[in-house]
Formats: structure tokens, sequence, C-alpha cells
């Protein structure tokens, strides 16, 4: 089953378990529903290439269900000209 994130405007998305916010340097928070603050999706330089990484909070663990909205994002982030 194909994991689905809604567009909730022109910056952020939202999944069952968690949103996605861009923030002003064109980065991304993760948020659980109850807008605590889990993370960041980041791009940046690994190697050669420039990749969409996750970069968690201290302490902070996330399910398989909430990897696959990450994975998500990271694909849609993947495929916009940004």
């Amino acid at each position: 089953m194909k994991t689905k994130l809604t567009k909730v405007n022109d910056t952020d998305y939202e999944g069952e378990r968690l949103i996605f916010a861009e923030i002003t340097n064109g980065n991304f928070t993760i948020e659980n529903k109850d807008y605590e603050s889990l993370g960041m999706i980041e791009k940046i330089r690994v190697g050669a290439w420039m990749h969409w990484c996750i970069s968690l909070n201290e302490d902070c663990y996330l399910s398989p269900g909430c990897v696959d909205e990450v994975r998500e994002m990271q694909r849609i982030l993947g495929s916009n000209k940004k």
C-alpha cells in the first residue's frame, strides 16, 4: 500500500501520522499530529550528490508507518525542481 500525503497549501503536506511544513531555508520540519517537532528533512550534500535526508531530534524514533510517510515526502521533494 502506497503512503499518501495530502498537500495542505503551497508549502505544507500532511499524512496519516505526520505533518511536513516548509521553513524559510527551504527545508521541512517533521511534526506529529500534536505539533511536536520530531526533526527535519534537509537537502544536504552526501558525496557528489544532494539528497533530502532525515535529521531527527534527540530521543526521537519513527515507526515503520512514519518512515513510509517520510520516504514519500522525500520522493515528492526529489521530483520538485527546488
